[in-house]
Protein backbone atom coordinates (compact mmCIF):
# COMPACT_ATOMS: atom_id res chain seq x y z
CA UNK A 1 0.00 0.00 0.00
CA UNK A 2 1.23 3.22 -1.19
CA UNK A 3 0.66 7.10 0.37
CA UNK A 4 1.03 9.30 -2.24
CA UNK A 5 -0.14 13.39 -1.88
CA UNK A 6 -0.49 15.48 -4.96
CA UNK A 7 -1.27 19.13 -5.70
CA UNK A 8 -4.23 19.83 -7.94
CA UNK A 9 -6.61 21.95 -9.91
CA UNK A 10 -9.42 21.38 -11.80
CA UNK A 11 -10.02 21.20 -15.35
CA UNK A 12 -11.25 24.46 -16.88
CA UNK A 13 -13.91 22.24 -18.04
CA UNK A 14 -15.89 20.48 -15.09
CA UNK A 15 -18.80 22.68 -14.67
CA UNK A 16 -19.10 20.91 -11.11
CA UNK A 17 -15.58 21.72 -9.92
CA UNK A 18 -15.49 25.65 -10.93
CA UNK A 19 -15.68 26.84 -7.41
CA UNK A 20 -12.48 25.17 -6.45
CA UNK A 21 -9.04 26.33 -6.27
CA UNK A 22 -6.00 24.46 -5.69
CA UNK A 23 -6.52 20.83 -4.14
CA UNK A 24 -4.93 18.68 -2.62
CA UNK A 25 -5.40 14.82 -3.23
CA UNK A 26 -4.99 12.32 -0.52
CA UNK A 27 -4.04 8.75 -1.91
CA UNK A 28 -3.86 5.88 -0.91
CA UNK A 29 -3.05 3.25 -3.23
CA UNK A 30 -3.22 -0.79 -2.89
CA UNK A 31 -0.47 -1.64 -5.49
CA UNK A 32 2.98 -3.54 -5.06
CA UNK A 33 5.38 -0.83 -6.09
CA UNK A 34 5.32 3.42 -5.75
CA UNK A 35 5.44 3.48 -9.85
CA UNK A 36 2.10 1.63 -10.12
CA UNK A 37 0.71 3.56 -7.30
CA UNK A 38 1.65 6.83 -8.49
CA UNK A 39 0.55 5.50 -12.20
CA UNK A 40 -3.29 4.46 -11.07
CA UNK A 41 -3.41 7.45 -8.57
CA UNK A 42 -2.45 9.91 -11.50
CA UNK A 43 -5.19 8.08 -13.66
CA UNK A 44 -8.32 8.37 -11.11
CA UNK A 45 -7.56 11.71 -10.32
CA UNK A 46 -7.05 12.69 -13.96
CA UNK A 47 -10.23 10.82 -15.02
CA UNK A 48 -12.29 12.96 -11.82
CA UNK A 49 -11.58 15.84 -13.73
CA UNK A 50 -8.40 17.07 -12.39
CA UNK A 51 -4.96 18.70 -13.31
CA UNK A 52 -2.27 17.43 -11.65
CA UNK A 53 0.41 20.28 -10.78
CA UNK A 54 3.22 18.05 -8.49
CA UNK A 55 3.30 15.23 -6.55
CA UNK A 56 4.15 16.53 -2.96
CA UNK A 57 4.74 13.12 -1.39
CA UNK A 58 5.21 9.33 -1.89
CA UNK A 59 5.93 6.25 0.60
CA UNK A 60 4.86 2.99 1.02
CA UNK A 61 2.48 2.47 4.11
CA UNK A 62 1.18 -0.18 6.93
CA UNK A 63 -2.14 -0.24 8.39
CA UNK A 64 -0.03 -0.27 11.78
CA UNK A 65 1.37 3.05 11.07
CA UNK A 66 -2.12 5.03 11.78
CA UNK A 67 -3.94 5.05 15.08
CA UNK A 68 -7.22 3.27 14.79
CA UNK A 69 -9.17 6.86 15.95
CA UNK A 70 -7.14 8.84 12.69
CA UNK A 71 -9.08 9.30 9.57
CA UNK A 72 -6.50 7.95 7.74
CA UNK A 73 -6.96 4.68 9.37
CA UNK A 74 -10.46 4.10 7.61
CA UNK A 75 -8.92 5.66 4.31
CA UNK A 76 -6.25 2.72 4.35
CA UNK A 77 -8.80 -0.08 5.20
CA UNK A 78 -11.19 1.28 2.50
CA UNK A 79 -7.93 0.63 0.06
CA UNK A 80 -7.64 -2.86 1.19
CA UNK A 81 -11.08 -3.44 0.32
CA UNK A 82 -11.62 -1.50 -2.96
CA UNK A 83 -8.16 -1.03 -4.24
CA UNK A 84 -7.74 3.09 -3.88
CA UNK A 85 -9.14 5.61 -1.79
CA UNK A 86 -8.96 9.16 -2.88
CA UNK A 87 -9.71 11.91 -0.63
CA UNK A 88 -9.44 15.99 -2.13
CA UNK A 89 -9.24 18.43 0.38
CA UNK A 90 -10.18 21.67 -1.82
CA UNK A 91 -10.18 25.18 -1.06
CA UNK A 92 -13.13 27.74 -2.58
CA UNK A 93 -11.17 29.79 -5.77
CA UNK A 94 -13.42 32.60 -4.35
CA UNK A 95 -14.12 33.46 -0.69
CA UNK A 96 -16.83 32.76 1.23
CA UNK A 97 -19.63 35.65 1.79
Amino acid sequence: MYFLKYETLPKPNVPRLKNFGATLALCWMDEPTKLKADSRARNSITKDGWDILSLEEAYEVRLEDYDPDHPAYSSFQLAQEKGERIIFVAVPSKPIQ
